[in-house]
């Protein structure tokens, strides 16, 4: 979908216009209407605020994860593997994770992957579940680089 607009809207209507090679994959509405759900104005857009706002307290995070999920082709598993610590020397990058209150220590050397030599203890690393074949990784987001957790050695605590 693109906008007819440029992403703006004009008087408060933004106009979509279906990508031509592709359609309409979202089945998206062509207008769509702003709603200023912190000072919602008459009674349409009083009810669309509070029936949006019901909705992001109940589910909207929820939602929003599987649609990222999907549409990624990765199941983050922040709650079944906490990263708690990342190090590095010369020689070996090691991740401690916590499941179900146990420490595991996951090692691997530097040379495996160039990368690695260039990796921070700073940033972001996620572990999750690739669908392509099913296997858990270790992704660094920011870098667009990703390690099958199989191939680091673990020790469990």
């Amino acid at each position: 979908m693109v906008s007819r607009t440029g992403g703006r809207t004009r008087n408060g209507l933004l106009h979509l216009e279906a990508n031509p090679d592709t359609g309409n994959l979202f089945d998206l509405p062509e207008t769509l209407q702003q709603i200023h759900t912190d000072h919602p104005q008459g009674k349409d857009e009083k009810v669309w605020s509070v029936i949006l706002r019901k909705w992001e307290e109940e589910q909207g995070e929820a939602v929003f994860q599987q649609a990222k999920e999907r549409l990624s082709g990765r199941t983050y598993l922040d709650d079944t593997y906490q990263v708690k610590d990342v190090c590095i020397n010369r020689s070996s990058l090691s991740l401690s994770t916590e499941q179900e209150g146990h420490i595991t220590d996951y090692r691997i050397p530097i040379g495996e992957y160039d990368f690695l030599a260039g990796i921070n203890p700073t940033q972001d690393v996620l572990i999750v579940r690739r669908e392509e074949d099913g296997m858990i990784y270790a992704e660094w987001p920011e870098l667009g680089y990703g390690i099958k957790l199989s191939e680091f050695t673990a020790t469990e605590e």
